[in-house]
């Protein structure tokens, strides 16, 4: 195992499109749907495209492309009906010499009979399946890109379903794993997806022939109900503070709301694969980020002898600024420095190390009337958002949830929030909070003592403007690993679908359906740095969520709720 390399999804997808790309003469086109145009932007670039003669990016879906007979043609999609649809179309049109076509994940027969009707001409050079149906955010962590899972929560939508076990076997494929499966036992969902995807796994099982390892890989599937505080707090890594304040779009971010933002800079690409400052530090704490980045700054005025104190965040803003060579040649850093100058501001006006400390204290200590009054004067601060208030108070209800519900502490909260302008149903989100996720939907009482450490971790403390926080929580799939690691994760909890009961695996796979975190992504790469030679992990989940993405999901699941009332009435 200490020769092994780690599980590397971003290296998994390159892996593919650089076998579409490269070994091949001549100038192409490469046409693509909405996912894998995303996929593809992850992991290549469009100036390392060019590099191999591919001139032309292009949807499949556009009927009104010019017929370009130089040019030979590579399509990568999903083995969907409506892609397989528009590639009868283009194949009856032939507006390229030849075709080269590769599916993100098995295609049924019926639709490979389709293409062989419609191809006419004989221009199909082949026909592949390259498992690349889902999104690298960083070497160990994916998404399925599945913005909601109401309808999974409410109805079992088979879609939906189906959606999320194409995309967990392409991830199996591509890393060439075979796992035993384990999932949530208080969980409908994560049951019956273990059992679709076992299901699926020995339907297909020469796909899945793999080398045996001594033994097997283990996919862990938990659902995002059993830990609904992680998404519900601030972040305070680079990658996951700014999914959180700024939010991360398939590796971009919009700053066109950040006050006074260069043109070049209202959208930013945030790629481990393509920037090293980011893959150096995304899961740098606040306070060292802004540290890193003084240390280039002082490097280039060294080298550059310059005389300028450089002491705050403000401070490099405006010597990035006034030193455009200092742009040119740090490449991608001005751009950090300008999402780092929007976070402090964000940080500052929003009053967030104030909020985080109240968060950090419901999540992590047991003291009932201190956290009530703690709650109550940070209602009252000017500072925080709607958004921050909202989820101090959904915490408190988690927190305690039968003793606020008891008294009439929690509809005092209420009560102070909608006179701080929040409106029904964002006060109706609480409730739905406690229906979906609160007491009953867990695996374990959510407050242990054995599952939140108190241990507090001071974050340093870097140039003026970043402050000290505490970063008590942990997720709870740090739990799960530990056990894992030592073979004592429980079976009544978590029990394998099958007969297989192996031991301590070297290799596992953890799944959250309805959103993976940031924050769990980085106590992943922690605990691979530290278990280095002993056990390899990926995470996944339907999407990579931030706290608004939670709140819209509970939002759906409200609104679904009360049609459902309003329809049987």
């Amino acid at each position: 195992m200490s020769a092994q390399k780690r599980l590397d999804v971003i290296g998994a997808i390159r892996h593919y499109v650089d076998r579409m790309v490269k070994g091949r003469s001549g100038m192409a086109a490469l046409l693509v749907d909405d996912e894998t145009m995303g996929i593809v932007s992850m992991i290549y670039t469009q100036s390392e495209i060019l590099e191999h003669e591919v001139f032309l990016v292009d949807k499949i879906s556009n009927a009104h492309r010019e017929s370009m007979q130089h040019l030979k043609c590579i399509v990568l999609c999903r083995p969907t009906v409506t892609n397989v649809t528009d590639l009868c179309r283009e194949l009856r049109e032939h507006k390229y010499s030849e075709y080269d076509l590769y599916f993100t994940n098995a295609i049924p027969e019926p639709l490979v009979s389709q293409l062989a009707n419609a191809d006419e001409h004989s221009l199909v050079n082949s026909v592949q399946e390259y498992y690349a149906d889902f999104y690298p955010v960083t070497y160990e962590c994916f998404s399925l890109g599945i913005r909601s899972c109401a309808d999974l929560y409410l109805r079992g939508e088979e879609a939906t379903l189906n959606r999320v076990c194409d995309g967990l076997c392409a991830v199996l494929l591509a890393l060439k794993k075979r796992p035993v499966v384990r999932y949530q036992a208080s969980s409908e969902i994560s049951g019956k997806l273990a059992h679709t995807l076992s299901e699926r796994m020995e339907a297909d099982h020469l796909l899945f022939d793999f080398r045996r390892d001594a033994v097997p890989p283990t996919l862990l599937i938990v659902d995002r109900r059993d830990d609904p505080v992680t998404p519900l707090l601030l972040q305070w890594t680079y990658a996951a503070m700014t999914h959180e304040l700024l939010t991360i779009e398939r590796n971009r971010v919009n700053m066109h709301d950040a006050p006074g933002v260069r043109k070049d800079l209202r959208e930013i690409v945030l790629s481990p694969e393509h920037d090293v400052f980011y893959k150096e530090n995304l899961q740098s704490n606040f306070g060292d980020l802004g540290e890193n980045m003084k240390m280039l700054v002082d490097k280039y005025q060294n080298k550059a002898q310059i005389n300028q104190n450089i002491d705050s965040i403000e401070d490099m803003q405006r010597f990035v600024e006034e030193y455009p060579e200092f742009r040119k040649m740090s490449g991608h850093v001005s751009k950090h420095v300008a999402v780092l100058h929007e976070l402090s501001r964000l940080v500052q006006t929003r009053c967030l190390f104030k909020v985080s400390q109240v968060e950090q204290d419901l999540a992590c200590r047991e003291s009932h009337s201190e956290a009530y009054r703690a709650v109550q004067e940070l209602l009252e601060e000017p500072g925080p958002s709607s958004a921050d208030r909202l989820r101090a108070v959904m915490l408190f209800a988690l927190r305690y949830q039968r003793e606020a519900t008891q008294s009439n502490e929690l509809s005092t909260l209420l009560d102070t929030l909608q006179r701080k302008g929040l409106g029904e149903e964002d006060l109706g989100l609480v409730g739905c909070l406690l229906r979906h996720a609160g007491n009953g939907h867990h695996s374990r009482d959510l407050f242990d003592k054995g599952f939140f450490k108190a241990a507090r971790k001071a974050m340093k403390k870097s140039v003026r403007g970043v402050e000290n926080v505490y970063t008590q929580h942990e997720p709870l799939i740090v739990q799960h690993l530990d056990k894992l690691t030592k073979g004592k994760l429980s079976e009544s909890d978590y029990p394998f679908h099958g007969q297989a009961r192996p031991a301590a695996p070297g290799d596992v796979i953890i799944f959250v359906v309805g959103g993976a975190t940031y924050e769990e992504a980085a106590a992943v790469a922690d605990f691979n740095a530290r278990n280095r030679g002993s056990m390899r992990v990926v995470l996944g989940g339907t999407d990579l969520i931030n706290s608004s993405a939670f709140l819209n999901e509970l939002r759906q699941l409200q609104s679904a709720s009360r049609a459902r009332s309003w329809s049987s009435s």
